[in-house]
Order: C-alpha cells, then structure tokens, then sequence
C-alpha cells in the first residue's frame, strides 16, 4: 500500500493537445492553418499516478490473452504468416475506432473490466480493490486547462496508465458479444487498440452488412473504415494481395510528414550511434518488407532522407553493404547462412576515447592468444553512455 501513496510534491494534471498534422490538411479543424488536436491529460506526478500504474500491472496480462489483440507489426505480421486462405477476390479491411477513449461509458467500463476478473480467476488479484480504485480514477479525473479545473465526466483520458489496457478489454468484450451473438467471425481479424484490419472472402454485399452491423452494435463505438482487393494500410505496413498467390504481401509504409531525417550526422554523439540508427531501421525494413525489391525501395526513401542531414552516400552505402554481409540479429541472413559457431562476446565500456582505445588493444591481444575459448568466437566493443543530468535527478524505477 505504500506504493498508492501520492508524492510529495503533487502536480495538477494538465490537458494539451497533439497536432494531428498527418491528416488531410482540407479535414483540419481550420483548413490548410490550424490541424485537430489529439487531447491528452498527463497524469505524471499526479496523486493518482502510481494508483494508475497498480491498475494497469494486473490489466495489461487480460489484454495479452484476447483473440484479436496484437502487440506491434512484428505481432501482427507472425499472425498474418499463418493465414493461407486468401483469394485475388478477398476484401482487405481496416477500421478506426473514433475517439475511442472519450467514448467509454464509465458504468460500461467498469463492468467490462468485473467481467474479465470473473472470466480469468486469479486469486493474487485483488479484484474488488482494483473495481474501486478503477471507479475513483475514472471519475475523480479533473485537470488544469487555462487556468481552470474541470472535471471529465464521462470517458477516460490518453494520459492514464491503464488506459490503452482498459480501451482494450472494452473493444474485446464488444467483439466477444458481436461474435458470439452473428455465431462466426472473418477468416483472420485482428486489432491494435482502436485499428482493426480482418480479411472477408465473401461477396461485398455481405461485408458492408457486417460493417454496418459491428458499427452499429454498440452505442460507444463509431467506425470509419477503408476496403479493397488490392492493398490497404495498417499501422506501419501496407498490406498487398498478391494475384496468383494465396499469400499476401507486406511492405513498410510511410506517411505524407515522414522526412527520414533522424539524428543529425554533426550531432555530438559517439560514432557508432549513427550506424547503428541506420541498421536499426534497416532492420525493422528487412522484417516488414515480403522482397529484396520492396526492401530496397525502402531503403532508398530512408537514405534521401539522411543525405539531408549530412549522411554521405560512401556512409550510407558501407552500412548497407554490412548489413546485407552480417543479416540482422535473430533471422535469416540475406547473403550467408548464419553459422551456430558465430558467438559474440562483448567488451562493454563507458564512452571515453581512452576507454576505446584501451578496449581495441584488449580485442587485438585477446585474438593474438590463441585461446580454445574464444574460438569461433567474434570480439566486439559495446560502448554506453555516461550518465547525463536526467539519470541523475530522475529516478525512473517504481
């Protein structure tokens, strides 16, 4: 009970808005001059924020364990390899839950979050507490905006811990009645909070009737959505299928305001950073991308942007090129098999350029032995940062 404490120092939660400047700029609240705004309540350093964090710690484990929930695209895509039984005439689906959160009836919520307690027992849990605590958090939610408190009264707010956690139990338990009630489901449906993607092998005459259906089931639930044969987007994938084939194609998808432009190559930062920014990302496009072709137009888009901000070609090139001789950690090389000898054995050290120098001479010392332990062995440095200001005045540990 000593964590549900509130600090010392309380601070009023505070209402603000995120820009929403990916949206068409004719649909913005002012056309073409002012975006809409996503509103959040930031809850860090409130009396209710450890309270918050409690609820969602024994939450979050019911979420995992709903038929539809994915935790990210590398989730979504291990589902989507399991489905075969698309045709060139599936309808490929995705929806938006509108202003989903604002959107919960507090009484609904609440009863969704008891039925899920009852549905998955579990005797560590303190159920009755956490209904209580739940209730309190949801409408006791005020908050400072322009120099005056309100108060939310229906809905819960972006900014609470639990939040995602308990938008996502509502969703399932809607989708858990829906389906319970229509007797089946889509061949593959998933969703991502309030995005939901699903495939329909039936006429397009059936699907706007389920559309029109699932929208209408529930009176907190609005959905707009977008429907074709051919490709559809979802979170960072564009999802394609792919004529002749019962397999459908993925490749990484950018918005409109996305520059590429990451970390500035003059940034003070140690060498290494910035190759490892550019893996990393070519990384995650060798995991999203179904082909080399899809993968190399990525790249591409990712390397215009970059040269922008003082990455040379040589550079960019050099680390491609060791990207595709190396393969990313976990799967499957793109030029060589990985072979079960290669294990990598890590000097770590601090940033300093005596500590680098030190641990080169360690690493060229080290080969020189000979030793049987290190055969078949690859000898990297591991270089981390020193503690800055944040790490010292912050403590970020519950």
């Amino acid at each position: 009970m000593q964590f549900l404490r509130p600090p010392e120092c309380i601070k009023p939660r505070r209402l603000y808005t995120l820009p929403k400047i990916h949206k068409a700029p004719e649909e913005w609240s002012i056309p073409f001059r002012i975006p809409p705004g996503r509103p959040i309540i930031s809850d860090i350093g409130s009396e209710s924020y450890n309270v918050a964090k409690f609820i969602d710690h024994f939450l979050k484990p019911l979420v995992f364990q709903q038929p539809s929930f994915i935790k990210d695209s590398f989730h979504f895509l291990e589902k989507l390899n399991l489905v075969n039984n698309n045709t060139p005439n599936t309808f490929l689906v995705t929806c938006d839950v509108v202003s989903m959160y604002t959107h919960i009836d507090n009484s609904d919520g609440l009863k969704t979050v008891s039925h899920f307690f009852q549905s998955y027992p579990d005797p560590k849990r303190p159920d009755s507490l956490l209904l209580q605590l739940l209730e309190v958090s949801l409408k006791n939610n005020d908050f400072l905006f322009n120099g005056e408190f309100w108060l939310q009264v229906s809905g819960t707010a972006m900014g609470k811990v639990f939040a995602p956690s308990y938008a996502n139990l509502f969703m399932a338990k809607i989708e858990e009645d829906f389906f319970n009630e229509l007797g089946s489901r889509p061949p593959f449906y998933v969703r991502f909070l309030g995005d939901i993607f699903f495939l329909w092998n039936d006429t397009r005459e059936s699907l706007d009737e389920f559309l029109h259906a699932l929208g209408s089931y529930h009176k907190s639930i609005k959905l707009t959505h977008n429907i074709s044969q051919e490709q559809v987007d979802f979170l960072d994938l564009t999802i394609l299928n792919t004529q002749g084939s019962n397999t459908l194609r993925t490749k990484v998808y950018f918005k409109a305001t996305n520059t590429h432009r990451l970390l500035h190559k003059h940034s003070f930062h140690p060498g290494h950073t910035f190759k490892g920014i550019v893996k990393g990302q070519l990384h995650r496009f060798h995991r999203l991308c179904s082909n080399r072709a899809d993968f190399n137009i990525c790249t591409a888009i990712l390397f215009k942007g970059l040269r922008q901000v003082k990455y040379s070609k040589r550079f960019l090139q050099k680390v491609k090129r060791e990207f595709l001789l190396e393969g990313p950690k976990g799967h499957t090389k793109l030029l060589r098999s990985p072979s079960p000898e290669d294990r990598i054995i890590p000097l770590i050290y601090t940033h300093h350029l005596t500590a680098q120098n030190i641990c080169k001479s360690l690493i060229l010392n080290l080969r020189s032995l000979g030793s049987e332990a290190l055969e078949g062995c690859k000898l990297i440095k591991a270089c981390r940062r020193n503690r800055n200001l944040a790490d010292i005045l912050v403590r970020n540990k519950m």
